[in-house]
Formats: C-alpha cells, sequence, structure tokens
C-alpha cells in the first residue's frame, strides 16, 4: 500500500517542465503512437466485446444505441437496446410512439432525459429524406454530443472519427504520462492525440478495441500485472520499478 501511495504521488506531482512538455502532443513519437494502435488491436482480436449493436445493425438503430450507451455500463443497455429494436424497427414506429412508450424501455437506465430526447430524434428523423451523416446537424439534435456524434459516426456509418471520454482519457494520460484531466471538452490536447493515434483504415476495429481496452484492462482500479502494454507504459514503469520488476 505504501509503494502504491508512493507512485500515486509520482504521477501526481511531475514537474513543471513535464507537464508543459507532454502538453506538446507533437513530442510523441510515432513509433510509440503505432506501438499503441498495434498492440490494442492485437488485444482487441482474442477480447472483442460482442453486443447486439456491434453486429450488422441499421444506421438508425446505432444512433439509438450510442445514446442509451451514455454514462451507462454496456452490459445494462443490451436489454433496453433489443426491446427498443424489437418496438421500433424505423424512426416513423418511434415518430409514432408516444413518449410514455420509450420511457417505459429507457426507465431501467436512469437519466430519464434520454426518453425525451430520443422520443424527439425519431419526429425529427421521420421528417427527414435519408440519414444523418453530418457531424454540425447531429450535434445540434438534444442529447447528442461530441462523443456521441463520433462514436455514431465512425461505429456505424464508415466516417473516420476520433473518440475519447474519460476512459480514453485516463488510459492516455497513465500511458503517455500526463496528468489526468476529466474535463473533455475544449481539450485540444486530448483531441490532437486522439486524432494522430486513430488510424486511417480500420478506424472502427481501433475505436470499438479502445472502448473494451479502457473499460476492461486500463480501468480505474487496474491491475497493471494483466496490461499487455504494461512495459512501454509510463504508469505501468513506475509500478514494476516500485516492485522491483
Amino acid at each position: 500500500m505504501f509503494c502504491l501511495i508512493i507512485i500515486l504521488l509520482r504521477f501526481s506531482l511531475m514537474s513543471v517542465k513535464n507537464r508543459i512538455q507532454f502538453k506538446n502532443y507533437a513530442l510523441i513519437s510515432e513509433y510509440k503512437l503505432a506501438y499503441v494502435r498495434r498492440s490494442i488491436l492485437f488485444w482487441s482480436q482474442s477480447n472483442f466485446s460482442l453486443y447486439p449493436w456491434r453486429e450488422n445493425t441499421s444506421k438508425f438503430h446505432g444512433l439509438i444505441a450510442e445514446i442509451l450507451l451514455q454514462r451507462t455500463q454496456a452490459d445494462q443497455v443490451v436489454t433496453a437496446y433489443q426491446n427498443f429494436v424489437r418496438l421500433f424497427p424505423d424512426a416513423a414506429a418511434l415518430s409514432a410512439a408516444s413518449l410514455a412508450d420509450v420511457e417505459a424501455i429507457v426507465a431501467t437506465l436512469g437519466l430519464k432525459k434520454r426518453a425525451k430526447y430520443i422520443h424527439e430524434l425519431g419526429i425529427f428523423l421521420a421528417s427527414k429524406e435519408g440519414f444523418i451523416n453530418d457531424p454540425e446537424i447531429l450535434l445540434r439534435i438534444r442529447g447528442i454530443g461530441q462523443y456521441t456524434a463520433s462514436a455514431y459516426l465512425s461505429l456505424h456509418c464508415g466516417v473516420r472519427k476520433p473518440i475519447y471520454d474519460s476512459n480514453v482519457s485516463r488510459f492516455y494520460s497513465r500511458f503517455f504520462g500526463f496528468p489526468y484531466e476529466r474535463e473533455l471538452r475544449g481539450n485540444r490536447f486530448l483531441a490532437d492525440l486522439s486524432e494522430r493515434l486513430t488510424p486511417r483504415n480500420n478506424f472502427q476495429q481501433f475505436n470499438y478495441a479502445l472502448i473494451d481496452f479502457t473499460r476492461l484492462v486500463c480501468k480505474s482500479k487496474a491491475n497493471h500485472k494483466t496490461c499487455p502494454l504494461s512495459r512501454k507504459c509510463y504508469w505501468g514503469k513506475l509500478v514494476n520499478f516500485e516492485q522491483g520488476l
């Protein structure tokens, strides 16, 4: 326990010089970025989490899934998502339903306001021809923020978009050795780093792998011994050093 406290202090009390240095994402080498991409994708080959919204699904249901997943663990969303797909096969069916019908499905997940946003979304989409792939339009829809829009576009529409949430931010801060920041809005450094890390081609696979890895391995109470990246991770090196590994 004492060693762990020392590690936490060392990690949080980085010098001002290092804090400024790591804020320049350009100082992170392409070699290290490639290592992260390769390692995450390799890990995902045997650890991919198969959820119903990750299988062949419509863009409409893909967007609904990303809204249901907001601030909610994926395992909790499965039943609500399956019920939603069964009752509302498309936007027209959702727009014809009552708000109470939507609330009955979403209620188990908490955040009651999501039901209203989803119901409004159904009415909006039913009035449109085709589907929305424009991020600017998506961000004007109530209940859809930067992460949800990027996740929907990259995971369900084949549009390359970096994604990052608090879990991803925690992983990057540990691996690259810069202070963890919970506030994501306006975080230019994190946005630039995510842009560089996201591959040009298999970005969907990478983003799914990143979501799974930061949820299952590099979680808040992580066990560095089970992490395949620990030997090159800033945090992992500190732990290994303290434990004489």
